[in-house]
């Protein structure tokens, strides 16, 4: 969606508007901003881990039985399911689907007790199941395929891209540590990104989209040479605020993986990118123990990706943008020799006393920009 588009949707940003959906199906609660329930919602998206999102339960406590009202704190209890939804009048985008994992009373000098309510999007659910799990003849496609079905995400090709990862092949993985943490350690280890995300499914222009929750486990997305109809941001314009870093330290000509196991035969040397000279000077050189020549090219690969990545991020503000999320390509302008494509790695939506804004981080996106 373009920004004047969002803007002709949105009736000029006028009236932003938040409802939170509280409860399990069957019970559910719509709590909406002019209920005066809520204030200070924020919610915090990223490539990172789980998403969060936090607000205060302003009218809770009464006066004159002195004590937080019970519905109020039985409607929004630990492990309640919430969706929350962002928008302006009546037109309103889900941006998080998850749980809430905290309610503190607090009570401020001045002024009344209030409770503070945080929590996190499904992705905090795969750290919950532990014990032994035997994906025995299974590829890492197949694994992520099987956590998607188990934790009742939305199935798509496009969240179970694998890459060369379907060549390698577990014959048996136990483990005490959780399904996220044993998919964070092998997105680690390869530069996959691992995250949920709320995807409109079919036209965002429609009368009536529906909106699902997906797992992403892949490659980054940030490849800008085929990229179209991206959303674009104008300094001055659209775009509030914009600051941008150049890490220096990582403009390296490349990286060397070098790895030898006497036992199992192996001797291999891998560099990236491929055909790079692994005796040059300034390459960074890496020791991690693989199990195959095709492995050591895709771990130097993902090393020599990983410092490309970091080299150029940045940080901007604009009107609130229900429609802005992680993992996907964005077009900013107005930056003179900084304009081009970049990828978006975290969002963070506030609704507050002063409006509705969103925050978002960057980096410059693979052929983004011109040096």
């Amino acid at each position: 969606m373009q920004y004047e588009e969002a803007r002709a949707q949105y009736g000029d940003f006028y009236r932003p508007q938040f409802r939170l959906v509280v409860g399990p199906p069957g019970s559910r609660r719509i709590v909406r901003e002019y209920d005066g329930v809520v204030s200070g919602l924020k919610v915090d998206a990223t490539l990172d881990g789980a998403d969060q999102f936090s607000f205060t339960l302003v009218d809770a406590f009464d006066l004159e039985q002195r004590r937080f009202v019970e519905t109020v704190w039985q409607l929004f209890d630990r492990q309640t399911p919430i969706r929350i939804e962002l928008g302006y009048d009546s037109q309103f985008v889900p941006v998080l689907h998850g749980q809430i994992q905290s309610i503190q009373p607090e009570f401020p000098s001045g002024s009344l007790p209030t409770l503070a309510v945080s929590g996190y999007d499904r992705l905090h659910e795969l750290t919950k199941q532990t014990g032994e799990t035997d994906f025995r003849d299974m590829n890492m496609v197949e694994i992520v395929a099987s956590v998607v079905e188990r934790y009742g995400f939305t199935p798509t090709q496009q969240n179970l891209v694998a890459g060369p990862l379907d060549l390698d092949r577990f014959r048996k993985l136990e483990r005490s540590n959780d399904d996220y943490e044993f998919l964070r350690t092998r997105a680690n280890r390869y530069n996959f990104e691992l995250f949920t995300r709320v995807d409109p499914i079919g036209s965002e222009t429609a009368t009536e989209v529906e909106y699902k929750n997906r797992l992403y486990f892949r490659p980054s997305a940030d490849d800008a040479s085929n990229a179209s109809g991206l959303l674009t941001l104008l300094y001055g314009e659209s775009l509030h605020s914009f600051s941008l870093t150049s890490n220096e330290a990582n403009q390296l000509p490349g990286v060397v993986l070098r790895y030898t196991d006497r036992r199992q035969g192996l001797d291999i040397t891998k560099e990236a990118p491929r055909g790079a000279d692994p005796d040059a000077p300034g390459m960074k050189e890496i020791h991690t123990p693989v199990t195959s020549a095709a492995e050591g090219q895709l771990v130097a690969e993902a090393e020599y990706d990983r410092l490309r990545q970091e080299r150029v991020t940045g940080n901007g503000t604009v009107v609130g943008l229900p429609n802005l999320r992680i993992g996907e390509l964005l077009e900013l302008g107005g930056l003179g020799r900084f304009d081009g494509t970049y990828y978006v790695t975290g969002v963070t939506h506030r609704i507050d006393q002063s409006g509705y804004t969103t925050d978002f981080r960057v980096r410059l996106a693979e052929g983004g920009a011109e040096s």
